[in-house]
Formats: C-alpha cells, sequence, structure tokens
C-alpha cells in the first residue's frame, strides 16, 4: 500500500503544477486539523500504510482550502503534509519523488513567509537533492537556511541546531555560533524532532 502511494503522490503534485486538481468535497478546517493529527501520529510511529493511504488526498483537499480560502491555516496544515510526504518519499527509496516534495514545501512556506518554516523546508531541501553534486547543493541549501534563523531556546533554536550539525558534517569551514543549550543526541532524535514541529503547529 505504501509503496503504491508514491504513484498516487506523484500525480496530486503533478496536477498542482499544472492547474488540474480534481474536485473533491472539502472538509471544514476542524476536520482537516483531526485529520492531520491522526497522519502526525502515523508519522511519529513511522506507519508508512497509514501515511500511504492519508497524504496524497490531504496534499490535494488542504492545497484546494489555502488557494481558495488564501488560509494561512491551511497552509500550516499543508507544511505538517508535505513534511511526512517527504519521509515516506525517502524511506521508501524514491529519491526523485522526495525531491519533488521538497519543491512543494518550500512553495509553501515561501507563501507564508514564516523564517522558521522556510528552514524547515530547506532542512528538508537539503536532504532531498539528487543527481551529481547532490551533497554540494544540499550544504548549500542548508547553509542559506540557517541564514534565515535566529537562534533560540524554542523552535528556531531547534531547527537552527540541525542545519548547524549538517553543515558541520559537511564540513564547509564556515563556522555558525551553536544553537543554546542542545545537545547532539537532543536535536537529532526522532522524538526531538517530533516536538519541535509540535511546538510550531502550536506557535
Amino acid at each position: 500500500m505504501a509503496h503504491a502511494a508514491a504513484q498516487a503522490l506523484r500525480a496530486v503534485l503533478r496536477d498542482i503544477e499544472v492547474g488540474e486538481l480534481a474536485e473533491v468535497p472539502l472538509r471544514s478546517l476542524a476536520e482537516l486539523h483531526a485529520a492531520v493529527a491522526v497522519m502526525n501520529a502515523a508519522s511519529a510511529a513511522c506507519d508508512y500504510g497509514i501515511l500511504g493511504q492519508v497524504v496524497p488526498g490531504l496534499i490535494g483537499e488542504l492545497y484546494t482550502v489555502a488557494e481558495v480560502n488564501d488560509s494561512a491555516e491551511a497552509r500550516r496544515l499543508l507544511v505538517d503534509v508535505l513534511h511526512a510526504a517527504f519521509y515516506l518519499s525517502k524511506d521508501l527509496g524514491h529519491g526523485d519523488l522526495a525531491w519533488m516534495v521538497s519543491g512543494h514545501l518550500h512553495a509553501v512556506t515561501n507563501a507564508l513567509g514564516e523564517p522558521v518554516l522556510g528552514a524547515v523546508a530547506g532542512f528538508v531541501r537539503s536532504h532531498a537533492t539528487v543527481g551529481v553534486g547532490a551533497r554540494e547543493r544540499g550544504l548549500t541549501l542548508a547553509e542559506r537556511s540557517a541564514e534565515l534563523l535566529e537562534p533560540d531556546d524554542g523552535p528556531a533554536g531547534q531547527v537552527y541546531g540541525m542545519l548547524h550539525l549538517a553543515l558541520r558534517g559537511g564540513r564547509t569551514g564556515r563556522q555558525f555560533p551553536r544553537a543554546p543549550h542542545r545537545s547532539r543526541r537532543d536535536r537529532w532524535s526522532d522524538r526531538r524532532w517530533h516536538l519541535c514541529r509540535a511546538e510550531l503547529r502550536a506557535s
């Protein structure tokens, strides 16, 4: 089921790009919040079966709600869903699809104009790069994203910390200040990353 979802995900991203999304009944934002909460729980549990079932439809529905109503709230939910779509694609070996997802995530965060979410999108894109020179391009994206942030003790510091470690691991030679009060283990643990996403949703 999860691998079959790759084709559905490709289709909905294609239809967004060509402006031909299928018309479906749209749920209220309250209903969509509940659906995304279920998806986030599946993402935290690495339940690719559930993710494969719900992610493609949620992307199309939230994109439509965001565009029709110019809804920042729908776009923030779409950020969560695209983030899950990225890991679903990448973890199942669809690297080209993960890169495609990361481009849509970048576009949505640009529309929101929120630096922390923009840096999250940059972090995702830095891990999605494909083709010749992918590593170097990934480090460039991570560096650009780190420059968007002022590190603090909240979500900005957590995202900055992950970008900082990616750059240190890549030995770019560029010196960035450390994010305060964050250990290497904390920054990279799955639990910490999901807590970071929860803080971003609540902020």
